[in-house]
C-alpha cells in the first residue's frame, strides 16, 4: 500500500472513531434528558405518579387513591367476598377525604417469580398510589428466580445515576411534576426524528434513536425495523444486534432472534450476552448439549463468567448429575458469592429446603419493592393469616423496613379464633398440609369471614397510614 493511501485511510479511521464517540457522548446526553421528560417506562411511571395522585374522579369530582392487590389464590377472585372486594368496600365506607378503588390482580396458583414477571404490566395498566402483596406460600418447590431484563436494568440503572428516586413525601420536586403538554414530548420527539430522516434516510444514528423510542413504547415491530435499517447502513452497532435479537424473541420468533445473536457472536466474538442468549435459544429447542458448548465457549472467553457456571450447573442437574452440578454452582459462588441462583440451587442438592424457599421468596419480595421504591408507589407487605409478621420483616434491611408498611394477620385472627370455629373462617388447611417451611402454618383459604377479617384489618392499616383517621 503507498504511503499516501496509508495516512488517508487513517485519517479516515480516526475521523470514524472520532464520530463514534461523539455519537455515543451525545446518546448519552439525550438519554439523560429523554428521562427527565418521562421516558422510559419507569420515568413515566413516575411522571404519572406525580400528575394523578389525588386526581379527580369523573363520576364523583372526588380524589381517588388507586390499590392494586397482588398474590396468588388466598386473594385471588372476581367476587363481592374476596377481601380485596370487601376492602374497597370497607375504605369507601370510612373515608370522606378519598375516593379508593382496588384492582385485584391475584391468580390462583402463581408463586412470586411470576407475580414479579407480570409486575411491569399491571404497574402501567392501573398506574397505583399503593400495591398490597399477600405472597410467597407457593414458592416450595420453583426453582424460579426472576431476573429483570436488559431493558429494565439499562433504565432503572439510568435512574440511579440521574438521582430521580422521589423522596417520600416529596411531592414538589420539578423533575416529576410533569404537566400533560409535557408528556407530549414523546410525540414531538417522533416527529422531530422523522423529520431529520427525511432530511437524510441514511442517517443510522436517527433511526437507532427512533429504534429506541418505539421499544420504550412497546411498538416493537417498528422498532426492529428502524434497527435493521441502522445495521444495513452501517454494522459497527454492537448493542443493536442484541437488542434487536431480543426484540425477535419478544415478538415469538426465534429463528430471527438467533440469527441476531449469532451474527452478534460473529462481528464481536467477546460479547457474553451474545454466548448467553444463543444458548438459552439452545435450550428453548430443548438442545441441551448445544447449550452446554456455547456456555463452555463463553468460559473460554472469560474464565471468570458465574453466569456461564452457573447454567452448565443448572444443565447438569435437569439431567441428574448432581454431583457434577453441585461442583458447577460452589465454581460459580466462588466467583459471586452472591449469585442467588447458584446458592439456591446448591441448597436444594444438598436438602437444605428451608433455607431454599426462603431465599427465593425473599429475593422477589426486596425485588418488587425495589421497582416499586423507583416508581414512588407504597409497598403493603402483609402476612398471612396466624404467621407472625416478623418473617416479612427479616426479608428486608433495617432502612427499607422504615418505607415498607407491614400488615399482620396473626392477633386478629388468634381472637377470632377463641369464640369462632376454624371452618368459619378458612375453608381448607392447605398451608398446614404443605411444604413450605417459611409460610406453613394452621391457615387455609378464608372463607367470607376469614376474608372480612383480613380486610377490616388491612382497612385500618390503610387509614391510618395516609392519616384519614
Amino acid at each position: 500500500m503507498r504511503k499516501g493511501e496509508r495516512m488517508g485511510r487513517m485519517r479516515k479511521e480516526q475521523t470514524t472513531l472520532m464520530q463514534k464517540i461523539l455519537l455515543l457522548i451525545f446518546s448519552f446526553v439525550l438519554t439523560a434528558i429523554i428521562l427527565q421528560l418521562g421516558f422510559g417506562k419507569q420515568a413515566l411511571l413516575l411522571a404519572q405518579r406525580s400528575r394523578s395522585l389525588g386526581s379527580s374522579s369523573p363520576a364523583t369530582g372526588e380524589e381517588t387513591y388507586r390499590i392494586l392487590t397482588l398474590g396468588e389464590s388466598t386473594t385471588a377472585g372476581t367476587g363481592a367476598y374476596t377481601w380485596p372486594a370487601q376492602l374497597e368496600t370497607i375504605l369507601n365506607n370510612r373515608s370522606n377525604h378519598l375516593r379508593f378503588v382496588v384492582y385485584n390482580e391475584a391468580v390462583g396458583s402463581l408463586n412470586t417469580y411470576y407475580i414479579i414477571q407480570e409486575l411491569d404490566k399491571n404497574l402501567q395498566r392501573y398506574d397505583p398510589d399503593m400495591v398490597v402483596t399477600m405472597m410467597g406460600v407457593n414458592d416450595r418447590g420453583y426453582n424460579l428466580i426472576y431476573k429483570q431484563n436488559i431493558f429494565e436494568k439499562l433504565f432503572s440503572g439510568i435512574a440511579n445515576l440521574l438521582n430521580l428516586q422521589k423522596s417520600q413525601g416529596d411531592r414538589k420536586n420539578p423533575i416529576f411534576e410533569i404537566s400533560h403538554d409535557e408528556s407530549e414530548d414523546l410525540e414531538e420527539t417522533e416527529k422531530s426524528l422523522i423529520e431529520s430522516l427525511k432530511l437524510n434516510e441514511s442517517d443510522d444514528g436517527v433511526l437507532i434513536r427512533l429504534g429506541y423510542l418505539y421499544m420504550d413504547q412497546n411498538r416493537l415491530n417498528e422498532s426492529k425495523e428502524m434497527f435493521e435499517k441502522a445495521l444495513s447502513l452501517d454494522p459497527d452497532h454492537e448493542s443493536e444486534y442484541l437488542v434487536t435479537g431480543i426484540i425477535y424473541e419478544q415478538l415469538g420468533d426465534v429463528r430471527k432472534a438467533e440469527e441476531y445473536y449469532m451474527k452478534l457472536n460473529r462481528l464481536y466474538p467477546e460479547n457474553e450476552r451474545a454466548y448467553v442468549h444463543m444458548a438459552i435459544i439452545a435450550q428453548k429447542k430443548g438442545d441441551d448439549t448445544e447449550a452446554e458448548n456455547i456456555y463452555r465457549a463463553l468460559l473460554e472467553i472469560n474464565p471468570e463468567s458465574a453466569e456461564a457456571y452457573t447454567m452448565l450447573g443448572l444443565i447438569y442437574k435437569h439431567r441428574g448429575m448432581i454431583n457434577e452440578s453441585a461442583g458447577y454452582m460452589k465454581k460459580a459462588l466462588s466467583i459471586d458469592k452472591n449469585n442467588i441462583e447458584a446458592r439456591h440451587t446448591l441448597d436444594s442438592i444438598e436438602n437444605k429446603e428451608a433455607f431454599e424457599d426462603y431465599d427465593i421468596t425473599k429475593y422477589h419480595y426486596n425485588l418488587l419493592y425495589d421497582i416499586l421504591k423507583r416508581t414512588d408507589i407504597k409497598y403493603v407487605a402483609m402476612q398471612y393469616p396466624s404467621l407472625s409478621v416478623d418473617i416479612l420483616r427479616q426479608f428486608f434491611s433495617s432502612e427499607d423496613q422504615k418505607d415498607i408498611l407491614f400488615v399482620s394477620n396473626q392477633q386478629n385472627f388468634e381472637t377470632a379464633l377463641e369464640t369462632m370455629d376454624y371452618n368459619d373462617l378458612f375453608s381448607d388447611d392447605f398451608a398446614d398440609q404443605g411444604n413450605n417451611f417459611t409460610f406453613k402454618g394452621k391457615f387455609g383459604h378464608a372463607t367470607a369471614e376469614g376474608n372480612m377479617l383480613i380486610a377490616e384489618n388491612l382497612a385500618s392499616e390503610i387509614l391510618k397510614e395516609l392519616e384519614l383517621e
